[in-house]
């Protein structure tokens, strides 16, 4: 039978235990505690002795226990606290729960007791899951202002589409007259610097057409690096580590550049002082731990790119906001807000990811996963912009239910000697087919319009005239328009805004073919 008191009994019980246990004075001082409770800080029993628990918190955990210890002294009653920090040997910290309690010695001086959990790993998981809810919302908010801002620039498109194409119309007719042909002149290329803002919203958006081929970004970084280093300037030095054996991606190249660029272009600003920019590549293999808490990654091989420089470095609430359009910390017109919006829109459009690494005073990274591409290097193609107008005499049916675009298209084609067939909508265009099937030989028609799109629009009037030839215009990219899995890369599209001389060649070529 055992005949040990309560006393020896509990003591026995607390030697025991895992978790660690201890006894306090009320300024802290150290009266009892397990075997446990100095093993998993790393020390040893006389290294505790007789010390204080509050010289092994930081200041903040510090604080917790004291006002615990207050509250738990007035109720005379018990209470939990955490986080606590405790520091081990070697400065590593352990995250642990205490349950205090009041108690008091033969002597009626009180004491607190303690009861401690080691949380830490639960303390690194809710860490982790606050990071990954904070990453779903910003992830969802730019979600929402991407269809926003593919919104607007489509009807925005639209808009350059009619007055670029008005203007070009009439400068053919001003040549004798030079105030008016030279106002014509400032239009056209008011609309360029507008429609070059256009595609930095669709960029952002994931809506920008893109030409994509197979390459290596070691290449590409190293072509660009001279045209970097004259836009940094020379108190700020490139330095660019490139990974042997790169695996090759599926990019479109001046996309890419465009990316370097623009990132460039903001280390640059925040080192007014001069500093350092390093570029490097590395191939990576994102694993599910990673895919599972960071949003919107899948698991595979990847190309990463890490773009770090020396600056003032970027605070948690501006890096919450940086991905967002016309979001800038720059000086009123020293910067559209735009940089950093298009470079996560054409990261995402290459179905990659973009993360940043910040702290302010010690500089920033922005960290690039690009998918594996498998295959060899693609050679260049050099496209050739066409230098004049393309004329034809066949029958055109335009459908397009923006007034102003289908009124400037018409009378570009029907200036180069084309018959012009106009349709405000897919119903009205079928009407005009059914009496003039025989005539027709293209269908020049917009993609997204009210009822029946332009794809569906095609399936019907082919299906009557299967010989029917098709070019569609748009201000997306076409594979954003196509269904998921189907490729666009066959699809004829015709990008707006566009140049007179550039619809008069498509459809010549389209016509040709």
């Amino acid at each position: 039978m055992n005949t040990l008191s309560f006393r020896d009994r509990t003591v026995e019980i607390l030697e025991k235990l895992l978790d660690g246990y201890f006894e306090i004075r009320p300024d802290g001082t150290f009266l009892y505690f397990n075997p446990s409770f100095p093993k998993w800080l790393g020390r040893s029993p006389e290294e505790l002795a007789g010390k204080n628990i509050l010289d092994f918190m930081d200041q903040a955990s510090r604080r917790r226990f004291l006002e615990t210890l207050d509250r738990v002294s007035e109720s005379d009653g018990s209470e939990k606290v955490r986080p606590v920090e405790l520091t081990t040997t070697g400065g590593q910290k352990r995250v642990t729960e205490i349950h205090l309690a009041l108690a008091f010695d033969h002597h009626r001086k009180p004491f607190f007791f303690g009861a401690v959990r080691d949380i830490t790993e639960d303390s690194l998981f809710e860490k982790e899951k606050e990071k990954f809810q904070e990453e779903l919302r910003q992830f969802q908010k730019l979600e929402a202002i991407g269809r926003l801002a593919g919104g607007v620039a489509h009807d925005f498109n639209n808009l350059l589409t009619g007055i670029s194409g008005y203007a070009q119309l009439l400068l053919a007719k001003t040549q004798g007259l030079p105030e008016i042909h030279h106002g014509l002149k400032q239009i056209r290329d008011l609309c360029d610097r507008a429609a070059d803002l256009t595609r930095q919203l669709l960029a952002f958006s994931r809506k920008q057409p893109l030409s994509s081929v197979v390459l290596n970004m070691n290449t590409l970084i190293e072509n660009l690096s001279r045209m970097v280093r004259r836009i940094i300037g020379e108190d700020i030095s490139l330095r660019f580590i490139p990974a042997p054996d790169l695996w090759n991606v599926a990019v479109d190249p001046g996309q890419m550049e465009q990316v370097l660029m623009n990132l460039a272009v903001n280390a640059r600003d925040a080192m007014p002082e001069g500093g350092e920019i390093t570029i490097r590549t590395s191939n990576v293999v994102l694993d599910e731990k990673f895919a599972t808490m960071h949003v919107g990654v899948k698991t595979g091989f990847y190309v990463e790119i890490l773009f770090t420089d020396t600056g003032k470095g970027i605070d948690k609430a501006t890096q919450e906001r940086i991905f967002e359009p016309f979001f800038t910390t720059k000086e009123p017109g020293k910067g559209t807000g735009l940089g950093l919006s298009t470079v996560y829109g054409i990261i995402k459009q290459h179905r990659g990811n973009i993360f940043v690494r910040s702290e302010p005073g010690q500089g920033t990274t922005f960290e690039i996963f690009l998918p594996r591409a498998v295959g060899p290097v693609d050679r260049p193609i050099k496209q050739e912009e066409p230098n004049h107008l393309v004329s034809g005499s066949e029958t055109i049916l335009l459908v397009e239910d923006e007034e102003a675009v289908r009124n400037v298209v018409y009378e570009v084609l029907k200036g180069l000697g084309y018959r012009v067939l106009t349709a405000a909508s897919a119903e009205e265009a079928k009407q005009i087919f059914a009496q003039a099937e025989k005539e027709v030989g293209l269908l020049l028609t917009d993609v997204v319009m009210p009822g029946e799109n332009g794809f569906e629009l095609y399936k019907s009037l082919s299906r009557l005239r299967p010989s029917l030839k098709v070019l569609y215009m748009s201000g997306y990219a076409m594979d954003t328009l196509v269904k998921e899995g189907e490729s666009a890369s066959h699809i004829p599209l015709l990008q707006k805004p566009f140049h007179p001389k550039v619809l008069s060649q498509k459809v010549r070529e389209i016509l040709d073919s």
